[in-house]
């Protein structure tokens, strides 16, 4: 079950500098989820956000470029094979639920197991730490 909470939240959902109008909701900063070693850093602007993985960062996941509509967001994630759409939606400014909208090949395990999940994540404040170069 561990596994398909990570998938569904792999499945959505990277600070940057906003450019998130003042009436917007602003995506940008770092997401975590409780319990978990899985944190990811969002970037967005007006329309759109991109997904940088933080912890773990080797994880062989390929997140697309995020959509943002009518306040909420869609994202394609693709992970071993699986490619699935994921609903992003802020509950509050440092709260987000995400959840898969659909999920390919649907035989796929983790398709199986990730149907009807929910992931919840939380803004952090993290500073990440930046070694010198030598």
């Amino acid at each position: 079950m561990i596994l398909a909470q990570v998938f569904s939240i792999l499945v959505v959902l990277g600070g940057g500098y906003s450019t998130l109008e003042a009436n917007e909701p602003d995506w940008n900063g770092y997401w975590a989820i409780e319990a978990f070693n899985f944190m990811i850093e969002v970037d967005a602007t007006t329309n759109s956000f991109e997904v940088i993985p933080v912890l773990p960062a080797t994880l062989p996941w390929t997140p697309g470029v995020g959509e943002i509509r009518d306040g909420k967001g869609y994202i394609n994630v693709e992970y071993q094979g699986v490619s699935a759409n994921l609903l992003v939606q802020l509950t509050d400014p440092d709260t987000a639920l995400v959840q898969p909208i659909n999920c390919m090949p649907e035989y796929h395990m983790l398709c199986a197991l990730a149907q009807s999940q929910r992931a919840i994540l939380t803004r952090v404040d993290y500073q990440p730490s930046i070694s010198p170069v030598r």
